[in-house]
């Protein structure tokens, strides 16, 4: 997939909560068309906002993709000499 840098905030995630999934707590503001999330992390297999530690954020995910903003989320493949991005993973909305 060729992805366009216009319109896109593209931000980098590590924290892991219980089952796999990885979480997102805060992103500057913006207005883009598409959201790219990358967890730097292998471990993970869903990417949720963490609405326990910034629920505004949570709920604002959910409403600017209920109005059009493309939510994408990518894992990473670690090794001792690099992280690169590997597979999209899916995105569950925090309702």
């Amino acid at each position: 997939m060729t992805l366009s840098r216009r319109h896109m905030l593209i931000s980098g995630l590590t924290i892991a909560a219980a089952g796999a999934a990885a979480r997102f707590a805060y992103a500057a503001a913006a207005t883009p068309r598409r959201l790219v999330f990358v967890i730097q992390r292998g471990d993970c297999d869903v990417f949720a906002a963490c609405a326990e530690l910034d629920p505004a954020y949570a709920r604002g995910l959910d409403h600017a993709a209920a109005n059009g903003v493309e939510v994408l989320a990518y894992r990473c493949a670690l090794t001792p000499d690099a992280v690169t991005l590997a597979d999209p993973i899916p995105w569950r909305d925090a309702a």
